[in-house]
């Protein structure tokens, strides 16, 4: 939850969003709700709904097909997330992170055991992080990166 002129409120990471404005007043908007009302009047209609904050998953499988194990945790992060590897030691083992849109953020190739990568400076969203063997995609994970609420 975060804290807004004295109001708690909702903390998600939506797909999109943003707000609309009109000569009746103002209001904001997120993508990517799954349960929803609509109240309607004689003016106009608006929908509130339930907005999930994340969702956590592994897209592919537990193990890559030339038998090496990948995990990635934790998921959601905020400022930092480890790459664990049953590899102890492969630099043929490389990564990219991917923002929500394809873009290309992040390469590096795994320097151990565990890998840290830093995630403090990326915005809160969902990205892809895709794991690669000699030019060959191994395994895929999705991150969720959160806003880190210091107190």
């Amino acid at each position: 939850m975060a804290l807004h002129s004295g109001l708690w409120a909702q903390d998600a990471v939506s797909a999109a969003g943003g707000e609309a404005s009109g000569n009746e007043g103002t209001v904001s908007y997120t993508v990517g709700q799954v349960v929803y009302t609509t109240a309607a009047g004689q003016t106009g209609s608006v929908c509130q709904g339930v907005q999930h904050a994340y969702e956590i998953y592994s897209v592919g499988m537990p193990e890559s097909p030339d038998g090496s194990s990948i995990s990635v945790f934790p998921n959601p992060a905020a400022d930092q997330i480890f790459i664990r590897s049953s590899e102890k030691s492969d630099q043929n083992l490389g990564f990219m992170l991917f923002d929500s849109q394809g873009k290309l953020i992040q390469t590096g190739n795994l320097s151990g055991e565990v890998t840290p990568l830093n995630t403090a400076d990326l915005p809160a969203a969902i990205y892809h992080l895709s794991f690669n063997r000699d030019e060959k995609v191994i395994q895929n994970f999705r991150i969720v990166k959160t806003n880190n609420h210091k107190q």
